[in-house]
């Protein structure tokens, strides 16, 4: 028998929590999730997938490879919003089980754990993912069962986890170096042959040249200085006071550059808490880090929290319900500190996990 242990004030918080992120979702337009859905369609009926997408706020393309449409595809033949509301139920879901899968429902009753699920559920980079009807749910559900099947030692099983992130997200690559730099082969190889294959069935079902069409896209990126960017590139432009964004070859080399340097200061760490930094830094190394990201190490940071993390008092930057400045701010000086709150606060995240705050008792 699970024994509710909740404060008074973390029950309160959280139905108000609840609310809210039920109010804010309703108010948000599934944006991401329309640019994936036309991408499914338009596979479906043989047309070009990555054309350009007329949104509420402006002209988009979709920036996930073919291989999502493996798990997407069904909704093709479902009209928007309906499979817009149907995608935002599943990752809700998914996100769900992956916090029942790091944390017992007697965690999650305790009083700690009330406070723990007042903070997911207050986060904006929750609402984000639900309002937006991304995929981070989902990822957040692989990588809960990668850390699940590492602390258990169960390394091909973490091995496939670690493939299907990569393969639908390529920017979690740092965890298959991870695995390299510490010889972990066999793992390794399944992760490169479960990303390998996702990718080959993709091109089997659609063909080469839709992985074309995405990496034509990824090419046209160019708004790396958005409030919600937590990659290196946001904070990067607004230290040296530029308008104008980088090329995107010039992005991801860097990326890779950081990619290596985050896998190699990972190795030195246990495996289970290595896979947690790498799952949040994999964030501020990619070009595009969006907040609604956060939701893929969030069950893993509970956890953390949990077993009694120390992090950075600046991490509490992620909660802040909005940006406090506009994007259009011409202001070096508010630019860099209150319209980069979200890249500053992944920033002190990410610098807390590797300085060692993960301390848990077996360790």
């Amino acid at each position: 028998m699970v024994r509710f242990e909740w404060s008074p004030w973390s029950t309160l918080l959280a139905a108000v929590a609840t609310l809210h992120l039920i109010l804010a979702v309703g108010g948000l337009h599934y944006s991401d999730f329309t640019m994936i859905h036309a991408t499914s369609v338009a596979l479906r009926e043989g047309r070009p997938a990555y054309d350009p997408v007329t949104l509420n706020d402006g002209i988009w393309r979709n920036m996930n490879p073919p291989q999502l449409n493996l798990l997407t595809w069904p909704l093709a033949a479902v009209p928007l919003p309906l499979a817009a509301r149907i995608f935002r139920i599943v990752n809700f879901a998914a996100f769900g089980a992956a916090v029942l899968l790091v944390l017992s429902p007697s965690e999650l009753a305790s009083r700690r754990g009330g406070w723990l699920v007042v903070a997911a559920l207050a986060s904006p980079a929750l609402v984000m993912q639900e309002g937006a009807g991304q995929v981070a749910g989902i990822l957040a559900l692989a990588s809960a069962a990668c850390w699940r099947w590492i602390a258990a030692g169960r390394w091909w099983l973490a091995g496939v986890a670690i493939g299907v992130l990569c393969a639908l997200k390529p920017f979690f690559v740092p965890m298959l170096v991870w695995l390299v730099l510490t010889r972990r082969w066999r793992p390794a190889a399944t992760a490169v042959l479960t990303g390998a294959g996702l990718t080959l069935l993709s091109v089997v079902v659609w063909g080469i040249q839709p992985q074309r069409d995405w990496l034509g896209a990824m090419s046209t990126v160019t708004w790396f200085d958005s409030r919600f960017n937590m990659g290196w590139t946001a904070l990067a432009m607004r230290l040296v006071g530029s308008h104008d964004p980088f090329s995107y070859q010039v992005a991801v080399a860097v990326s890779v550059v950081l990619a290596f340097g985050f896998a190699m200061i990972a190795a030195r760490a246990r495996a289970e808490r290595a896979f947690l930094q790498l799952c949040a830094a994999s964030i501020v190394a990619t070009p595009l880090g969006w907040l609604y990201y956060l939701c893929v190490p969030g069950p893993l940071l509970m956890r953390a929290v949990y077993d009694g993390a120390k992090l950075s008092p600046l991490a509490w930057l992620l909660w802040i319900p909005l940006p406090l400045v506009s994007q259009a701010s011409t202001s070096y000086g508010l630019r860099l500190t209150l319209g980069s709150v979200y890249a500053w606060g992944m920033a002190a995240l990410v610098w807390s996990l590797f300085r060692g705050g993960y301390r848990q008792s077996n360790q």
